[in-house]
């Protein structure tokens, strides 16, 4: 069964991108944007900001109860390093449903 996460990526670089299963994902005005997944299987999001050296990044995915999400390190947060424009990573995440 498919299940709604809501992705709120905030940040002060000035360029900010999050792709989920090969789309980029448009987020709206409050800086958030809603993926499907299917419960108990593992998703990969890929994200990233360009800016300037300092420039920082919080990713933060919600579920409803009473799904559980399952993924490290969450809050996400990153900043660009010190003479670089970019930062970037991913994460692996899981939604668990009642089993």
């Amino acid at each position: 069964m498919a299940v709604p996460v809501t992705i709120k990526f905030e940040s002060d670089g000035t360029e900010k991108f999050l792709v989920h299963k090969g789309a980029f994902l448009i987020f709206d005005a409050n800086d958030e944007g809603v993926i499907q997944v299917e419960e108990n299987e593992f998703d990969l999001i890929l994200f990233g900001i360009h800016g300037s050296s300092g420039d920082a990044a919080t990713i933060t995915l919600t579920v409803e109860e009473p799904a559980k999400l399952e993924i490290s390190g969450h809050p996400i947060k990153g900043k660009i390093a010190q003479g670089k424009t970019v930062w970037g990573d991913n994460r692996f995440f899981r939604v668990k449903g009642e089993v």
